[in-house]
């Protein structure tokens, strides 16, 4: 499980089950496959759902859409049985999955990558996939965002904090990731100042001198972690919420939930 909590985080995927019948597109309408969870809920969130006819196996809420394939990699073949107009991938270093783009440029599909790493990623990801597709997106859900991300004021005492993905092994979010970055637009502090997902021993992780340490993810079966925290006057948390680890609309409603809670906390 944590090790599959790892691999969704890094490669911002999120489970569910795979569906079987094919989906079609309205008729007249734009036919749209998304290589990428996020931009899957994101279609949904926007009413595009009946556009969709095809989508990755870790996609949610869209039973009947055929999987095609993945950011690493497609089903050429069935891709084209598809018959899309747009392919919405999400920007990874590796690039687009091999082939496809060979393909599109004989098919002529067009293909456009949406970034989904930074907090401001996620934040616009709406608008870019509304501009994908031709509809507008919401000012409404926009609101949300500054709402759920407005400032705390009352994170000092816990900071700096370190995040983490993983507590065994340790792995850390760096702060180029979502969630630092809403960590700090809350007004905390977050350490390793370094990007990425670094892994690091128990002895790096405390030579951070963190005031906290917020494990993000299915907490650990043993207690090795938090007690080595509690030796040395950390305090210890692990928040068990998988829309924190999903870059998409589910995280903005899972930052509004984290944000009420810190706040109850405070009073």
């Amino acid at each position: 499980m944590r090790r599959a909590l790892m691999v969704l985080m890094l490669a911002a995927l999120a489970a569910c089950a795979d569906a079987t019948p094919a989906a079609s597109a309205s008729s007249g309408a734009m036919r749209v496959v998304s290589l990428s969870p996020a931009i899957t809920e994101t279609l949904v969130e926007l009413g595009l759902r009946d556009r969709l006819v095809g989508r990755t196996p870790w996609c949610q809420g869209v039973p009947g859409v055929p999987a095609l394939g993945s950011m690493t990699e497609v089903d050429l073949e069935r891709l084209t049985a598809a018959k899309p107009d747009l392919i919405l991938l999400q920007r990874t270093a590796m690039g687009a999955p091999p082939g496809l783009r060979e393909a599109a440029a004989e098919r002529g599909w067009r293909v456009e990558e949406v970034a989904c790493a930074s907090l401001a990623d996620v934040r616009t990801l709406e608008a870019r996939v509304a501009g994908a597709v031709g509809v507008s997106a919401s000012a409404a859900r926009e609101a949300q965002w500054e709402q759920a991300l407005r400032p705390l004021g009352t994170l000092s005492e816990r900071s700096p904090t370190v995040l983490l993905l993983s507590a065994e092994p340790v792995m850390a979010i760096g702060n180029d990731a979502f969630l630092a970055q809403a960590w700090v637009a809350w007004g905390g502090v977050t350490s390793p100042a370094t990007p990425g997902y670094p892994p690091m021993s128990l002895e790096d992780l405390f030579a951070l001198r963190p005031r906290s340490i917020l494990l993000i993810g299915a907490c650990p079966s043993g207690a090795t972690l938090e007690a080595a925290c509690a030796q040395r006057s950390i305090a210890f948390e692990c928040i068990e919420d998988g829309r924190l680890l999903r870059p998409g609309p589910a995280l903005r409603e899972g930052l509004g939930a984290w944000r009420e809670s810190l706040e109850a906390r405070a009073r």
